[in-house]
Formats: C-alpha cells, structure tokens, sequence
C-alpha cells in the first residue's frame, strides 16, 4: 500500500494506480487532489473515477513549463485540500508520487518499525476505522455547497463538484412546490411544441390548396398561386422547425437556480439536507422533540419540599434543660 511519507510508486497500471489511491484516501479519511502532469494522465485518471464511485477526488492539470513544487502547492491551495498525489506517465505504467502533507489524523495509529521485534520485518501497520471513514467519503460526495464567484453569480454543487441544475436541486431538497412549478412549465412547454408541429403541418397542408384547378403557370393568376403555395409551405415548415425550441427554452430557463432561489433560500435548503444526510449516515443525532423532551421531563423525579412545621413534627422531641427562672414547683417535681 502507498505510504503517506516521500515514498512513491511507479510502474503501476491504471488499476492499481486507483487503488492505491482509493487505500491511501480510505487510510487518511478525506478528499485528495490528483494532480496529472500530462494530457494523458489525466484522461486516464478522469476515466477511472467515472468507473469506480469510491474515488472521491480531485484531478487537475499541472503544468510542468514552470517550478513544479510551486505549481503543485498553488493547486492544493486552489483545492483547499491538503494530500495529492503527482500522477505522471512511467514507461508502459503509471508513477505516484504523494505531495502536501499527507500525515495521518493520529499519528499514534502509525506503528513505527522500531517497535516491531527485530526478528520481523519493518512495516507499517495502519489501523484505521473503515465503516467510519467510508461514511464520511459518501457524506463528503453527497453533501451540497453554494458557491459564490467575485461576479457574484452562484451556484450549488455536491461532493463531486457538479454543478446541479434547478429539478435536480429540488428532488434533492425535496422542495415539492419548486419541483410542481418546474413540471408545470414543462408540461406547458411540450404543449406548446406540439401546438406548433400540428399547426405548422395545417398550414403546409393548406398551401397545397392553390393547386387544385390550377390554372396555366403563364398566367397571373397562376403565379399567385405559386407564390401563395410557397409561402404557405414555408411558413408551415418554419413552425414545425422551431416547435423543439420551447422544450430547449424551459431546459435552459431551468439550469440557472437563481430564477427559482435567492442564495439564502438555497442556503436554507442545503443546510437542512446536509443535516438530514448527516443524521440518515449516522453522523449525527437528531435533537429531541418537543413531545419526547416533555416526556423525559416527566420521567425525571421531581424535588421534594418539606415546610418547616412538618419537618419539626417529624423529627423526635429534644429535652431541654429547666431554665433558672423556672416555678418552683416544677423544680420540685423534677426532683421527685
């Protein structure tokens, strides 16, 4: 397995270079950068993030004219991760190199090779919670982000850095009435297509009326009919080329959230999704509601107030000592 020190690998093929990848990024719990030095690594890293739904990372173009370790760390800055890896070609292979800091969370969980016996080989144990960091790479790509640019135009985009058009925003946040709206036009829009191609088809129809009893081409009147027939057709067509144009129309309309959301409404909707895939994921437990906290309240003991005058009834009679200024016959009798 790739270590997260200096160590690289070379002549790998394509599969192993991504599972040596997919390790490393299991091992270290979060998102990488991949960072291609070529055309070619990047069309084959690219392909196999597209075959495998366990890479959740990062592949960028490196340009290699310049200082490679400036260019390297300007791309993780860029990122805002802090592990790549340099993928470049190597022969008939593939060559990995770690970039960054790469480090583990805990460096405890590291077992260094002095500690083993040295009857045994010097390895490198990693022990790391799988079900965990797994969970936390699907949180990762599925969570949603609203990023804003310096123009100020903004948009929304999941784990994978896709951008989400407004249907797909809306089934993800389960807005119903935004997700009504969008069927409403589209329902509209195919309307109106097939409005068009029914009618552009009458009316091609309808031009070939003037010939029937056509009279001589020669003549006036003929020509007219020509001439009515060809606009009557032309017509006709256009309408019936133009008809898918409501469909794109509503598809384009469609792409740009800012139409159907202001930026804080969608800021309220990624928050209470990413709270909800928190929670379905088991990274998070939802706060009591108001009935089960009324319960847990009632389940609690309530403190007990005792009233002065029943706390001295019930505790026994102290006897006092007779005062001086006591009569004297009850000194007598005590006495006795």
């Amino acid at each position: 397995m790739l270590l997260w020190s200096s160590i690289a690998l070379a002549g790998v093929t394509e599969e192993e270079a991504a599972q040596e990848v997919q390790q490393l990024q299991v091992a270290l719990g979060e998102r990488m950068l991949i960072g291609a030095l070529s055309p070619e690594a990047e069309r084959m890293f690219q392909r196999q993030v597209k075959m495998s739904s366990s890479l959740d990372v990062d592949v960028v173009r490196i340009p290699t004219a310049g200082n490679l370790e400036r260019e390297l760390g300007a791309a993780l800055k860029r990122s805002g991760l802090r592990c790549g890896l340099q993928l470049s070609a190597d022969g008939d292979g593939w060559a990995l190199e770690p970039f960054g800091d790469c480090t583990p969370p805990s460096p405890e969980q590291t077992q260094p090779p002095e500690a083993l016996p040295a009857s045994t080989q010097p390895t490198v144990v990693v022990i790391t919670d799988a079900p965990v960091a797994d969970t936390l790479i699907t949180y990762e790509r599925k969570a949603l982000t609203l990023k804003t640019d310096r123009s100020g135009d903004w948009s929304v985009v999941d784990g994978a850095r896709g951008g989400l058009s407004v249907p797909a925003f809306a089934a993800l946040v389960q807005d119903a009435p935004t997700a009504q709206t969008l069927a409403l036009e589209k329902q509209r829009a195919a309307t109106t297509m097939k409005a068009f191609r029914i009618g552009g088809a009458a009316v091609v129809a309808t031009g070939l009326l003037p010939f029937i009893n056509m009279p001589s081409v020669s003549t006036p009147a003929g020509e007219d009919r020509i001439w009515t027939a060809l606009f009557l057709g032309s017509t006709g067509l256009m309408a019936m080329v133009i008809a898918p144009r409501a469909i794109e129309g509503i598809a384009a309309a469609q792409s740009e959230l800012d139409g159907y959301y202001t930026p804080e409404q969608a800021r309220v909707h990624i928050e209470a999704y990413n709270q909800a895939l928190k929670v379905e994921l088991g990274l998070d437990t939802p706060a009591p509601a108001e009935d089960d906290a009324a319960a847990a309240e009632q389940l609690v003991e309530p403190e007990v107030l005792i009233e002065p005058e029943a706390l001295k009834q019930s505790l026994p009679p102290e006897e006092t000592p007779p005062s001086e200024n006591a009569a004297p016959s009850d000194a007598a009798e005590g006495a006795e």
